[in-house]
């Protein structure tokens, strides 16, 4: 292959990662690997590191080469910090040092810390259309698959150290291991250590004083510290490509140690490296982090983005390009892109113009945001914006809505599941993230002060022209024009002051949706009832 299958990132990913396996003489199925510890909530900044993974794999597939996507699960890593969304209410503080499957669920969901994370993130893939095979890495090492490994990194600790202190302004100890060993009696990691350059360690705990024996082959105690443990799983599984985020891509940092070390010490060729760089909430200057609690979780996301909405969202930001989520008015804006550039991919491609040099690379990320094969025709989607009027002018009622403004996609099972997948994301959207401008409530009652003799000649003129004929029967633009040859010019007011009497009139508040079209939405009908009953005194 002499080129990429397209222009997009995933794509140069594995061209490049094919071309360095074809001049390395390397064999067999191609290993793309992800992963993460789990000792706080899995956010959408962790799920940017797997779902790169994931797309690369998919770009592999594309090609047809065999693949395997691991996602580990680093479920025996030491409870370090106390997350700020944590309950209070429990002394979490005991619990550090331990390892991860040891420490209780803080919202008792699961048997621990560790299992009630993975059990959750796990489900969220399942939705995004993301299945790696996952590795549990307490269950690898307890398994004894690593014991090789950890001896060769124990017998040349000497020269990992050096390797590390390289890039060190305070070099280690010389009683520094590369090893963490769990104290079977109190499960801290604070002990000393030994060694018989064999299989065998004696541990010396300086929490509770006792000593233990331990079998490398066997122990369930034992680990590689996460510098030294990333390159030998490297080693171990035959890792051809695996992201990391820019904090580990500096110059000295993690991964240019860990490819000293797999190279060293395992003798194992680094694998590709895809660097990408944090996701942040719009609004927010800091990355999202677990530990400080400034996060959102893939769940909270789709309740308000559909999943494929979402795959679009980071398939079309290359990995080393940092963006900000939005939950507030720039949603509206990313359904309509999406929107757009759906129709685009799923029509015929074009022979002429503009749109001619950027299809290939629209159509290509649509591919890859789908969460199973591509759809062989373009259904068109109820518009975000008009869905959120049509929802609240229905008392966000999903059925009534469909019934009402939606007639078509009723009997259509495939439309019918896309109108109501939307329509939920929109009506969680206005009850939670949305602006204020965007939400609104129709008039249930008189208002509580009579209408004044300007608010009184304003709505008369809105309710003889809503009697005079169908609002619904005509465009936003007809209305339009309508509303200010019959309302507006002759009241003699300013336009905007018009306005607001007829907002306060059907929804009590200044503004709200462009008002032609929200008047065609409503129907004569309705418009008339509201009018109605704001000139009730």
């Amino acid at each position: 292959m002499n080129r990429p299958l397209s222009e997009h990132w995933a794509d140069i990913a594995a061209f490049k990662l094919l071309r360095r396996r074809s001049s390395s003489g390397k064999e067999g199925p191609i290993t793309v690997s992800s992963g993460i510890t789990p000792s706080g909530t899995v956010h959408m900044g962790n799920f940017r590191e797997v779902f790169t993974a994931h797309l690369v794999a998919r770009a592999l597939r594309s090609l047809g080469k065999e693949v395997r996507f691991l996602y580990s699960w680093d479920n025996f890593d030491a409870f370090r910090k106390v997350p700020k969304n944590f309950p209070a209410h429990s002394p979490w503080q005991r619990y550090l040092g331990c390892r991860l499957s040891q420490v209780p669920d803080p919202w008792q969901q699961s048997t621990s810390l560790a299992q009630g994370r993975i059990t959750l993130f796990e489900q969220e893939l399942i939705q995004m259309g993301i299945n790696p095979q996952f590795r549990y890495q307490e269950q690898r090492y307890n398994s004894g698959c690593y014991s090789q490994g950890i001896q060769q990194a124990l017998q040349k600790r000497h020269l990992i150290r050096n390797i590390l202190n390289t890039h060190r302004t305070q070099p280690l100890e010389d009683s520094w291991w590369p090893l963490v060993c769990y104290c079977p009696n109190c499960g801290k990691n604070t002990t000393d250590l030994s060694y018989d350059e064999q299989w065998h360690i004696t541990s010396n705990c300086r929490s509770c004083g006792s000593q233990s024996e331990h079998d490398l082959r066997l122990s369930p105690h034992i680990k590689l510290t996460w510098r030294v443990d990333w390159p030998m799983r490297w080693a171990h599984e035959g890792v051809d490509l695996e992201p990391g985020g820019k904090d580990h891509s500096s110059k000295g940092g993690s991964y240019e140690t860990a490819c000293s070390i797999a190279e060293q010490v395992f003798g194992y060729s680094p694998p590709d490296y895809l660097a990408y760089d944090f996701v942040k909430l719009k609004g927010q200057n800091a990355k999202m982090s677990s530990s400080e609690g400034n996060i959102l979780t893939l769940s909270e996301a789709t309740d308000i983005y559909e999943p494929q909405i979402i795959r679009w969202i980071f398939a079309r930001n290359r990995p080393n390009h940092e963006f900000s989520l939005s939950l507030e008015e720039d949603v509206l804006k990313i359904y309509e892109e999406f929107d757009h550039d759906e129709k685009i991919a799923l029509m015929p491609p074009p022979t002429s113009g503009k749109l001619m040099k950027k299809y290939p690379l629209i159509r290509r990320t649509y591919e890859l945001s789908c969460l199973t094969e591509q759809p062989s025709a373009w259904i068109e989607r109820p518009a975000f914006r008009m869905l959120c009027d049509r929802l609240q002018i229905c008392s966000l009622d999903i059925p009534r809505t469909l019934e009402r403004f939606y007639p078509s996609y009723r009997t259509d099972k495939q439309r019918r599941l896309i109108f109501e997948k939307r329509a939920r994301a929109a009506a969680h959207w206005l009850t939670s993230t949305a602006p204020s401008e965007y939400t609104y409530q129709l008039r249930t009652k008189p208002p509580e002060s009579g209408s004044s003799s300007e608010q009184r000649l304003i709505l008369n003129a809105l309710l003889n022209l809503s009697n005079a004929c169908a609002f619904e029967s005509k465009s936003a633009e007809q209305l339009h024009h309508l509303l200010y040859e019959q309302v507006i010019h002759p009241s003699g007011r300013e336009p905007q002051r018009v306005f607001t009497v007829i907002y306060q009139a059907l929804i009590q508040r200044s503004q709200g949706p462009r008002l032609a079209g929200f008047l065609v939405e409503l129907g004569s009908k309705r418009v008339a009832e509201l009018i109605e009953l704001a000139l009730r005194s």
